[in-house]
């Protein structure tokens, strides 16, 4: 709160001065963070991608205070050469889908991050991997339909269609109209 409000007092006085720039730097971080702040309910986990665009804030600030104060230019040099590795490192992960799922489970593991690992593998035609994330996502979070219809779906396309059709039914359980579980029985049973 100290931080927050002294830098509410910081840019209401770059306001009045005439300058606007730390103004500008704490308005686009607060106002770029407020939609997944909490305040407003999102359906997600927090995100470091939501993170992109507040930051852009934190840098007009930054180089405001290094333009005023150029003693301090070596600061950014050498946070550039400590964060570029990193951020090189973690685009790696965000340039394979399967990579930065499994990343994701070490670290915040969900039934949604699970669901969308196997949702993946199964789409690459690795049913026999994806099985077990399907089931996992189910198990700690039996909600969604969709999950049943794709693990029904890779059991399908390895030949254990007794199995299949138990999850159909189940994500008809869940939601009894969801098309695409009732097209696939309706296939399978031929009704």
């Amino acid at each position: 709160l100290i931080v927050m409000y002294g830098g509410l007092a910081l840019a209401y006085q770059s306001l009045i001065k005439g300058k606007g720039v730390f103004f500008l730097a704490f308005a686009w971080f607060f106002l770029s963070i407020l939609p997944v702040s909490g305040i407003i309910p999102t359906n997600a986990m927090y995100l470091e991608h939501w993170l992109y665009m507040p930051i852009i804030g934190i840098i007009f600030g930054f180089l405001y205070f290094v333009e005023k104060n150029p003693n301090f230019l070596h600061v950014p040099v050498i946070a550039l050469c400590i964060y570029l590795p990193l951020t090189i490192y973690r685009n790696l992960d965000w340039a394979d889908p399967i990579r930065f799922y499994r990343n994701e489970i070490r670290y915040t593991p969900s039934a949604r991050i699970f669901a969308n690992l196997g949702l993946e593998l199964a789409n690459r035609g690795d049913c026999g991997d994806a099985i077990p994330y399907y089931e996992q996502a189910i198990y700690m979070s039996d909600q969604y339909p969709q999950t049943h219809h794709n693990l029904g779906k890779c059991l399908e396309d390895s030949g254990d269609i007794a199995n299949a059709i138990v999850e159909y039914k189940k994500a008809l359980e869940i939601d009894p109209n969801f098309i695409y579980s009732l097209s696939r029985l309706e296939l399978l049973l031929g009704k």
